[in-house]
């Protein structure tokens, strides 16, 4: 019963949240724990919806026909949705919903076979993975994300890795934060003496400030619950009751 409550709330937000334009990267925590950031590279469905993306087309440098054919398609497997969850208002069995959903995946596979062939494929998904390293970074690409989970990251390798890979991306922004307060000084040597003693006065001194995402909010949170599990873990092994 939970599973088909599941399919039937799931399967519509399928074509009402993933849009064609971009990638929305909404962190999404998984079951297992994992951290999944918008479309899936090696799911087919995912890569048709965000295909006709701007960035995408110009990426791939693919034709406006594509693009045009890729919001058609996406369209009319909309529409094939809302023709058969409009009769039960949305409480699509169990059974109707999956046999929509493995079609819809045949035709996805079907599509994008057509519109870009192996090689532009392979591309895309690279570019797929990329936007999922771009928006969370390496270190919870390779520990929590897709990439990681893709490649075979051990779970005694995850800890380590996060600690080298904090270390290489700690540097780099030092770096950055120099080239930052090198450009700033820059910039403000362009305006007239009296504008730039102004504008340092309203800024202040240099400083690196950074808003917080969604996201690294989402696996802080992550962070916090597999810490608190691991100490329940540990007091419950070292209980006399035991």
């Amino acid at each position: 019963m939970k599973m088909a409550f599941l399919v039937v709330c799931t399967v519509p937000a399928l074509f009402w949240q993933l849009g064609t334009e971009a990638v929305r990267t909404r962190g999404v925590l998984q079951g297992d724990g994992a951290i999944r950031i918008g479309a899936d590279p090696e799911e087919p469905r995912d890569l048709v919806r965000i295909l006709a993306g701007r960035q995408i087309v110009e990426l791939l440098s693919l034709e406006p026909s594509v693009a045009d054919a890729t919001k058609e398609f996406v369209e009319s497997q909309k529409k094939d949705w809302i023709n058969i969850s409009r009769p039960s208002l949305g409480r699509v069995p169990e059974s109707v919903a999956r046999s929509f959903l493995e079609e819809d995946k045949l035709k996805s596979e079907l599509f994008l076979d057509e519109a870009l062939g192996p090689e532009k494929i392979k591309r895309f998904k690279q570019l797929v993975y990329r936007m999922e390293v771009d928006a969370i970074g390496w270190g919870l690409s390779l520990t929590e994300g897709r990439l990681g989970n893709k490649i075979g990251v051990y779970e005694d390798q995850k800890e380590e890795l996060e600690r080298k890979v904090s270390a290489i991306l700690d540097d780099l922004r030092s770096k950055i934060d120099d080239l930052n307060r090198k450009a700033e000084e820059e910039i403000l040597s362009q305006l007239v003496p009296e504008q730039s003693r102004k504008a340092r006065e309203l800024i202040g001194p240099y400083s690196a400030y950074k808003h917080a995402t969604v996201v690294e909010a989402k696996f802080d949170r992550l962070r916090q619950m597999r810490s608190a599990r691991q100490e329940r873990e540990e007091a419950a092994s070292e209980s006399p009751d035991r």
